[in-house]
């Protein structure tokens, strides 16, 4: 497999100092040096179509290759919201599966698509529109779809008599769930930034995901997201104080579900390239909105970074590749002993620190501010409460958000609910046997 490295040399300098001699001369392909360049993907690598194809497939398929984690015949299920970068990953997959026999994929892929019109303010019409575009696009894929919406998250867990609704191949329709659309509107309404609001509907749609892909019998989730949003993801991640996670939200693989993995294989495409490959494909993704699509760009720190990223990789182009390599090199050493995660985002707690730290002095000082008392004894504590107070089993970056939330409680129970057996072997650590002396025990019963 190739290594990226050097492939950006020289594009450190802003890029108006780099000036094309336009002599009208036909620039021929940089890789075969035969055909006349179609794709001018950085400043001096100008392609033509084949090699072009060429070069975004085996981006593709050496993620794929080199993470070794997708073995023959895995069960994958693939997310598609419509966008460009999901819908070249549809394309990619389907002609990898039309390939010849040693150049195959041989993982057996399906399509989910959730719809978020209910959470973005959409009609029920124009969320049928969408819906329309949607099966047609899956339905020229040709493999196995299901569609569903995001309020089916506030469906109880698996082992309840309400089960979610999945409509598979196009058999059925979406109906309109009034009861499930109202709570999900409620929970958004009643979270008062427009970050937060992001960062809230994309947990429920990993959620969401995970969920569906444990019903369907799918062991991996593949997304499509690409290089472009993940470098704004990474500083929007560290702005809102999630840095701790910053290896699980933009790397190749996400393992923080022990039963389900999630991969990107477009994490080395960028949103240029995905557009060119879906223009010579006559990919036409689906129009699809989020919360600050028609917003200013102080709308929320997400939008803001995108700006900022955005602005600044015209300059310099070498920006977004920086970002990316830089976040594959960032992680945190997980203690073995903190087990524990946080019940809305699914990562490793980051909040077992020493009592004198920056985080429980903003804490106390939250607490002061809001008139909570630290310790509340003789009775007059909530110890004898049903409620729960999810803080404690949130992330230092979902504490914020919870914060800006006027009812926590209206979120999907089981992002309210603690790991139970976790605290429970948290509580009894100190009566458990240690494995040495388990097994002298063990010995001298033999």
């Amino acid at each position: 497999m190739c290594s990226r490295q050097g492939e950006d040399e020289n594009l450190d300098e802003p890029i108006r100092k780099l000036k094309l001699q336009n002599d009208g001369s036909v620039r021929l392909c940089v890789k075969c040096q035969e055909n006349e360049a179609k794709f001018v993907i950085r400043q001096n690598d100008p392609f033509c179509r084949d090699c072009f194809l060429t070069h975004v497939t085996h981006k593709f398929r050496s993620n794929i290759g080199k993470s070794k984690l997708i073995r023959d015949r895995d069960c994958i299920l693939l997310a598609y919201s419509g966008g460009p970068s999901s819908s070249a990953l549809l394309h990619l997959v389907k002609d990898g599966l039309e390939l010849s026999k040693f150049k195959k994929l041989r993982f057996i892929p399906e399509i989910v698509y959730i719809d978020e019109g209910a959470a973005l303010g959409q009609s029920w019409a124009q969320r049928q529109e969408i819906l329309i575009q949607i099966k047609e696009f899956c339905e020229r894929m040709g493999m196995p779809y299901y569609i569903t919406s995001l309020e089916q998250v506030f469906c109880p867990p698996e082992n309840s008599k309400i089960k979610l609704k999945l409509y598979k191949n196009g058999q059925g329709e979406l109906l309109q769930d009034t009861e499930l659309e109202e709570k999900l509107v409620n929970l958004i309404r009643n979270t008062k930034s427009s970050t937060f609001k992001e960062q809230l509907i994309r947990h429920l749609r990993n959620d969401l995901l995970d969920r569906i892909a444990r019903l369907t019998g799918n062991k991996m989730i593949m997304v499509g997201t690409g290089e472009n949003r993940l470098a704004i993801l990474m500083l929007a991640d560290i702005a809102q104080g999630r840095g701790a996670h910053i290896s699980l939200n933009v790397g190749f693989s996400d393992d923080r579900n022990d039963d389900i993995l999630t991969v990107r294989p477009l994490k080395n495409l960028t949103s240029k390239e995905v557009a060119m490959y879906n223009n010579t494909n006559n990919i036409t993704p689906v129009v699809c909105y989020s919360l600050t699509t028609m917003g200013s760009c102080n709308a929320s720190i997400e939008r803001l970074t995108e700006k900022f990223v955005t602005e600044l990789h015209v300059e310099y182009p070498s920006t977004v590749c920086n970002i990316t390599r830089t976040s594959e090199k960032l992680d945190v050493q997980r203690n073995n002993e903190v087990r524990s995660k946080c019940t809305l985002c699914k990562g490793w707690l980051d909040t077992a620190v020493l009592e004198a730290s920056a985080l429980n002095a903003l804490h106390l000082s939250y607490n002061l501010s809001n008139g909570i008392q630290e310790q509340q004894v003789n009775g007059e504590g909530n110890c004898n409460s049903n409620d729960v107070d999810i803080s404690d089993h949130l992330c230092f970056g979902c504490r914020a958000m919870a914060r800006e939330m006027n009812e926590p409680d209206l979120l999907p129970i089981q992002m309210t609910q603690p790991n139970i057996s976790l605290l429970q072997k948290d509580y009894i650590k100190d009566f458990l046997l240690e494995p040495s002396n388990e097994n002298i025990l063990n010995t001298g019963d033999s």
